[in-house]
């Protein structure tokens, strides 16, 4: 034999073990004749939509052979968001219940971010703990209601006493509103 005998073995050689290794790694699906490469338990491969940016799993192996993942919807439509519902919150209790979180105040206020309004706990009957008091006239006797107002929205309007005005107790019989006004029932 001579030496380009030799070379031709030799390459005839490299090239069976070439295919030898390839069917190890890659052997020959015969139902299909297609090349499948086995895989290990848990192993993915993702694909990439047209858009060439959003990614979604395309295969999964199960017991050393790859699956192709099948999908309700096509991973590559963008999912609807419906719009929330916006209902118009009237109260502190709707505003908390709508999720918005309590001002740590009292009485505490709960902020509507959709409205912008602010809304007040109203706590027995909202008129003792308003931030407006009653007071009466330390001569005369007569009553009036100074402080500052907790309005759902707009600025706080307040009110100063005189001096010769000194607080009392408001009652069910006798308080003041959110306007300053006397309420006498």
């Amino acid at each position: 034999m001579d030496t380009h005998q030799k070379d031709l073995l030799a390459v005839g050689i490299v090239i069976l073990l070439v295919v030898a290794v390839a069917l190890v790694f890659y052997p020959i699906n015969t139902s299909s004749n297609l090349v499948e490469t086995f895989c290990q338990e848990g192993d993915t491969r993702d694909a990439v939509c047209s858009d060439g940016v959003t990614m979604y799993l395309n295969e999964n192996c199960v017991e050393g052979k790859w699956h192709q993942v099948m999908y309700i919807r096509n991973p590559c439509e963008p999912l609807s968001t419906p719009e929330p519902v916006k209902q118009e919150i009237t109260s502190f209790e709707e505003c908390i219940s709508a999720g918005n979180p309590a001002m740590e105040s009292y009485p505490r206020k709960c902020r509507d971010p959709l409205s912008g309004k602010t809304f007040i706990e109203d706590i027995d009957g909202g008129w003792r703990n308003d931030g407006i008091v009653l007071m009466q006239h330390e001569t005369e006797g007569y009553f009036a209601c100074f402080g500052c107002s907790t309005p759902s929205e707009g600025p706080a309007m307040c009110i100063d006493p005189i001096q010769e005005m000194n607080q009392v107790d408001e009652t069910q019989e006798r308080y003041c509103n959110e306007n300053f006004e006397l309420v006498e029932n």
